[in-house]
């Protein structure tokens, strides 16, 4: 297991108390020095859970869950356990807070590694139920070999079609459920090119996502006023 070279978290006892923190991070010396110094002031305050060392605290701590995740993911491959390990651990970093979750009413955050597969080419920032159905498209584009287009919504297919060109298997899977799939998620599994665009483009998509975009295609799909493209 290869072991950054650059370290992160830094270990700083407190002059004349006898206590040691882990600080991660750049700058949080700097906190950790006002804190002690007004640290008489707040006395009667010691019990404030939002205070800088108990944040230290946190920090320090979801950076120490996170290496040992690293180490038991490694040794459970190691003994052979990659498949079904007897636990499972996870340690994901937050990437983007989200408008809102399953419901306007409930708070959502995305964790993982969406980013580094997915870029975000234009529109609004991506909603929580954008997501699943996001991850649906890709993962049943990606089981076929032949141009295919997969139509999403509420994380159901509404249609999924392969042909010959995109712009076929398009119009087979938009015949599938022609009412269902206005508002719906677009994945192609080939560089969109402006036919199919332009018949995408007919009724109101959600997002469309391609792994690349034939010239002239983007400034096409740009023009709608909704809508989000990803590659």
């Amino acid at each position: 297991m290869k072991r950054s070279n650059r370290s992160t978290s830094r270990t700083v006892y407190g002059a004349g108390c006898g206590k040691k923190f882990s600080l991660h991070g750049c700058g949080r010396q700097s906190d950790l020095i006002r804190h002690r110094a007004g640290r008489n002031e707040r006395a009667q305050r010691s019990r404030d859970r939002r205070t800088p060392v108990f944040q230290l605290a946190c920090r320090a701590f979801q950076h120490t869950a996170h290496y040992d995740a690293a180490i038991s993911s490694y040794l459970s491959e190691m003994t052979g356990q990659s498949e079904l390990p007897d636990s499972i651990t996870f340690s994901m970093a937050k990437e983007q807070h989200l408008r809102y979750g399953e419901n306007p009413h409930q708070n959502a955050a995305l964790y993982g590694t969406f980013g580094r597969h997915l870029q975000k080419l234009h529109g609004k920032e991506l909603s929580f139920n954008n997501i699943l159905d996001i991850n649906a498209a890709v993962m049943l584009c990606a089981e076929f070999a032949e141009p295919t287009v997969a139509i999403i919504k509420h994380n159901n297919p509404c249609g999924v079609a392969s042909g010959a060109s995109l712009a076929e298997a398009y119009s087979r899977a938009f015949s599938t459920d022609k009412a269902s799939a206005y508002g719906g998620i677009v994945c192609v599994n080939r560089p969109l090119d402006r036919a199919t665009a332009e018949a995408i483009n007919e009724i109101f998509t959600e997002v469309i996502i391609a792994p690349e975009y034939e010239p002239g295609v983007l400034e096409l799909l740009t023009k709608r006023k909704t809508g989000g493209l990803c590659a």
